[in-house]
């Protein structure tokens, strides 16, 4: 079974706004809420960003997953 990143890229989902998610980043998983969807990349909002950035636009669907944990 191949990991997470493993598997072949995926056309971006299609998110409601402020919909809970986590992303991927350098550090690992981040909570975020979506901002904004367009079929190039999903708008984040993060808000304890460790780069200090509030907004990420997430450009791969393998490093965005909705976020189960309420």
């Amino acid at each position: 079974m191949k990991t997470w990143m493993e598997q072949d890229p995926q056309p971006m989902r299609s998110m409601r706004k402020k919909t809970p998610v986590k992303i991927y980043t350098g550090n690992g998983w981040v909570k975020a809420v979506v901002v904004q969807w367009s079929a190039t990349g999903i708008t984040c909002y993060v808000p304890q960003n460790p780069k200090g950035k509030q907004t990420v636009t997430v450009r791969d669907n393998r490093n965005i997953k909705e976020d189960s944990s309420k």
